[in-house]
């Protein structure tokens, strides 16, 4: 998919699923949760980051970090053909086609019959942003102890298995400081706080308001796609 990468929603250790060839727009992968075992599938390798203007490649090192695998995976300018047409085949000249990513034709695949041709939309066709690893604005939250962004975009919404009203207002933990509240309490970066008090977390700022200076506070957190609560001492 355009501006996409691959969201591994259901893999599971030595699931058997492979990954390799492709095209994607991101140096990473969005698991469904913390899959925190390694190396993730039995073949992610050989497969190609889109970054725009890019000149030359360099190995899709985050790619590796994350799978375990992905050793000859690369990132670099894919040289599509005709993007803002609808044509995402690759020019002789890219350095994906060496990877092993081979073209196929562009009105071959999706509605194919007359009669639902002429029924079918056309497609907006999005601008190609190239690797979309722009880092999201996050805030350290003092009292809890943990660096937090707002769960935001259809990402986030699918990873984590949200609901859009979510988007917006629940918080993602990115970073956990140690002895802090969310240490002691066994949450982790990558959990989504969903509920603090029994009130549905809306923002930093609402948060802020619900944390006492001293004493419990139970909160709920989304992880690996299920609600879990948690005691927060302060």
């Amino acid at each position: 998919m355009v501006n996409k990468t691959l969201y591994p929603h259901v893999w599971f250790r030595n699931s058997g699923d492979e990954f390799y060839n492709n095209i994607i727009f991101e140096d990473r992968y969005r698991p469904a949760g913390n899959m925190d075992f390694s190396p993730w599938g039995k073949l992610m390798d050989r497969n190609f980051v889109h970054v725009k203007g890019m000149k030359g490649v360099e190995p899709a090192s985050e790619l590796a970090r994350q799978s375990g695998n992905d050793r000859h995976s690369l990132k670099g300018d894919a040289l599509f053909s005709a993007p803002g047409l609808g044509d995402f085949s690759v020019r002789a000249s890219s350095p994906a086609l060496k990877l092993g990513f081979r073209n196929f034709p562009m009105d071959r695949f999706g509605v194919r019959s007359r009669h639902l041709k002429a029924l079918a939309r056309t497609p907006d066709i999005p601008e190609v942003a190239g690797n979309r690893m722009e880092k999201r604005e996050t805030v350290l939250v003092k009292k809890l102890g943990a660096e937090v962004r707002i769960a935001e975009g259809e990402g986030d919404l699918s990873v984590f298995g949200l609901m859009p009203e979510d988007l917006g207002r629940v918080l993602v933990i990115v970073k956990v400081q140690k002895d802090s509240p969310c240490s002691s309490a066994g949450i982790l970066p990558g959990d989504v706080l969903l509920m603090a008090g029994g009130n549905k977390v809306d923002g930093v700022e609402k948060l802020e308001r619900l944390l006492p200076s001293s004493g419990k506070l139970t909160v709920t957190v989304r992880r690996k796609q299920e609600n879990r609560k948690a005691d927060l001492q302060f």
